[in-house]
């Protein structure tokens, strides 16, 4: 009996202890604007929490120590699913995945070309900030935006670091609304978008964020175009002949009609995993 009490209580002290490390690397939730710094890379995701927890805590104890046979593979079991989350298998996404999943939704034709154009607009300003391809981000985003994401990516150049993001995969995307005033259209989209979002310094080292954990992010996305058919790419400013194509760039450009940009992009909400 006393053996069994001792490997309880070495089991029940592992288990607690990731119990620990989970609870704090999920005690996360924020609100930020205007900042090409999307994740925040201190915690984790949104914390949560059970009243059954407790509960299910104390289960185990009892199985420890009164049915060893059944608590002990439950237990490890248990510690090889945590440590199995903390390294999971990086999973790669095709990026018409996004597109045909807007397709799938089946908005009204001319909502949807709204909703393709708004959402290539976030990917592209994503890789532009990732390649610090400050042209691109220039045709992409308003003066505003842009002067503020120029002087966030200048200081990540001088500490010789990069912002690696990749695999969008989109959990779920909404037009709020629309208004025009004295000829530009204002354009609000919701998205919640799940990705790899790390920084590495000059050796490719990891420094911020984790390379094999996506992060689930909630965005308010606002957009603004002016009244007028493009006959430019919105990516490089070759001339278009070709249509929803760019011959030059070689870049979609699904249901373009409007040149829109990124105005304003706020983060409701983010959580680990996706």
């Amino acid at each position: 009996m006393k053996d069994r009490k001792k490997w309880g209580i070495i089991f029940l002290s592992i288990i607690l202890l990731l119990l620990v490390t989970t609870v704090v690397t999920h005690n996360l939730s924020s609100m930020r604007t205007d900042s090409g710094w999307d994740t925040s890379y201190d915690g984790g995701g949104s914390s949560s929490s059970s009243d059954g927890d407790g509960g299910d805590l104390f289960f185990l104890i009892y199985l420890i120590l009164e049915y060893p046979i059944i608590g002990i593979p439950l237990c490890i079991f248990l510690i090889y699913s945590v440590f199995a989350s903390m390294h999971p298998k990086k999973i790669t996404v095709d990026p018409n995945t996004n597109i045909q999943y807007i397709q799938n939704l089946h908005f009204p034709e001319e909502e949807e070309k709204i909703i393709l154009r708004a959402y290539q607009v976030f990917y592209e300003t994503q890789l532009a900030w990732m390649n610090f391809d400050y042209p691109k981000l220039q045709n992409l985003l308003t003066d505003e935006l842009y002067n503020m994401y120029k002087t966030q990516l200048e200081a990540l150049e001088l500490k010789g670091q990069r912002n690696i993001m990749s695999d969008f995969r989109i959990l779920s995307i909404s037009l709020n609304g629309r208004k025009e005033e004295e000829g530009v259209d204002t354009t609000e989209i919701s998205l919640s978008v799940s990705f790899y979002d790390y920084v590495v310094d000059a050796s490719n080292k990891v420094v911020r964020g984790k390379d094999r954990q996506r992060v689930t992010m909630f965005y308010r996305l606002t957009f603004v175009s002016k009244d007028v058919e493009l006959d430019i790419c919105p990516n490089c400013g070759a001339p278009l002949t070709t249509p929803n194509y760019c011959d030059y760039c070689k870049s979609p450009l699904q249901g373009v009609s409007k040149e829109m940009r990124l105005s304003k992009k706020e983060v409701l909400h983010q959580r680990m995993g996706g």
